[in-house]
Parts: structure tokens; sequence; C-alpha cells
């Protein structure tokens, strides 16, 4: 039945004869000012803002007293207590294994859309299903079916097989960003480059890589951020001296150490915030350059 879909979403794609044949130039979308539009999406937006803040706020609020409910005094204890525990070390944990998944799901996401979208074959055309099917795959699962099939083998119990298993938990998402702003470009820029003797390689460094730095921002940061925050998977193959920051959240809440596992949580998302941002300047420095 998780299956269905991806099937579905395979054939519709696979049914669509229009990928990069609608233009060969692409133009940035320019806004009109519009003041009564942009106070709605202001009042709009802040009234979302408001209701994601205030989990947070409850959060922030639990970090810092001393036993919620009973003692409501404040304190840093309970920050004390979960670096003494090892949170430093499994945050370094976390922030290599979510570095390497990104940079090399970025780098293998990007080859496998390249490879279904601009080299079109029947191989291609199963491995962007089999790419697909990924994405309807549990994290349980996955981690289920790692821990049985790489038991014994060298990577088990070591950070190389939570940076895989991480790699083909996320892969589906990128990787459809990618393929879809392939399909975006002119189908005939390869066989254009073909007759003027310039290689793929050449076509790619220069024309479609520059085409879709902000793709590939994105895919960094999707990989990045989920792999900071995934706990059904690598709980099955993590040890202790490999274990991410995020399985800190359900060891704490085990013991009712709800605070704790607050503390962790807020730490989680101040590096996801930290990079989403990075991420976002860099998207807007590139729109300012398309727009000049």
């Amino acid at each position: 039945v998780l299956l269905v879909p991806a099937f579905v979403a395979f054939l519709i794609d696979l049914l669509d004869k229009n990928k990069g044949n609608l233009s060969f130039v692409t133009r940035p979308f320019r806004i009109i000012k519009n003041k009564i539009r942009d106070a709605a999406a202001y009042v709009s937006c802040t009234a979302v803002s408001l209701c994601i803040l205030l989990p947070i706020a409850a959060f922030a609020l639990l970090t810092f007293v001393t036993k919620y409910p009973i003692d409501m005094t404040l304190t840093l204890d309970n920050i004390t207590r979960t670096l003494e525990i090892g949170a430093d070390r499994y945050l370094a944990n976390s922030l290599i294994i979510s570095a390497f998944v990104a940079v090399l799901g970025v780098v293998v996401a990007y080859i496998t859309a390249y490879m279904t979208a601009r080299m079109p074959s029947k191989s291609s055309k199963m491995l962007h299903l089999v790419s697909i099917i990924t994405l309807a795959i549990p994290g349980l699962v996955l981690g289920l079916s790692y821990m049985m099939f790489f038991n014994g083998t060298p990577i088990y119990g070591t950070l190389a097989i939570l940076i895989l298993v991480n790699i083909m938990h996320f892969f589906a998402s990128p990787y459809l960003m990618m393929y879809n702003t392939f399909g975006k470009l002119n189908q005939n820029l390869e066989a254009v480059g073909a007759t003027l003797g310039i290689s793929r390689g050449r076509i790619i460094l220069d024309v479609l890589i520059p085409q879709s730095k902000a793709t590939i921002a994105e895919m960094f940061a999707y990989f990045f951020v989920n792999s900071m925050m995934t706990i059904s998977a690598v709980s099955f193959l993590s040890t202790l001296s490999t274990q991410p920051l995020s399985l800190m959240i359900t060891m704490f809440e085990a013991q009712m150490m709800l605070e704790c596992a607050a503390f962790v949580s807020l730490l989680i998302l101040a590096v996801n915030l930290l990079l989403k941002g990075g991420i976002n300047l860099y998207k807007r420095n590139l729109r300012k350059k398309e727009l000049a």
C-alpha cells in the first residue's frame, strides 16, 4: 500500500512529454508591490509564526525550571546535567553525520537526477522508479533492514552506517527537487554542446550547476536538517560511541527527565535554524544577482 503513491507519481511523470521543452531562457519572478496584499500577508505570517513559537516557548520554559510542574523555580541545572551525560559528544556525532549526509547525499542525488532527467533510457526510468520508492519506506523498516543486512560487517556500529542509512532514508525528496529542476531546463543543451565539441562535464559545471545553485542549497539543507532530527532508522544502528544527539530525547523521556529532553530539542532546533538562516542568506544573494 505504501508503494502505490510512488508508482502513481512515476506513471504521471512518465506521461509528461513537455519536460524541458517549454522555454529556453529562465527569468526571475518580480513581485509587484501591493499594500493591501502585503498587509494581509504580514498578518497571516504573524499569526502562523505565533502558533509555531508558542510550543517553542513552552520548551524553553521547561528547560529552565527545576521540575515541571512540581517546582517551577528557574535553574540551569538541567543544562549542566545534560552536558555531563555527554550531550556535547553526541552533538558532535550529529554534526559529523549530518555534514557527511548532506555533502554525499547532494552529490549522489545530483548525479542520479542527471542520469534520469538528462539521459533518458529504459534503465534511467527504472532508476527513477527506484529513487522515488525510497520515499515510501518507513524509517523503522529501513533501520531494521540495515541492522540485519550489515550485522557483522566492518561498518556496523560505526558512523559510516548511520551516514549511509540517512542518505537512503532522505534521498527521495532532494532527488525529486533536482529532477524537477532539470526538467525545467532545455533538453537540447547536451546536443548543442556535442555539436560544438563541448563535453557533458563542461555543460554540467558551466551551465547546469550555476542554474541550479538554489536547488542544491535546498537539497543540502534538507539532508542536514532531517539527519539532525531523525530518530527512527538510527535507533537500531547506533552505539554508545556513535549515538546522535536526537536519541537523547527518547532516552530522557523514558526516564521522565522532560526538562533535559526539552533542552536537547532546543539545541537541535538552534543548530537547524543557524543552517537554514545561512541557506536563506545565500539564496537571497543569488536572487539579488539574478535581478541585477
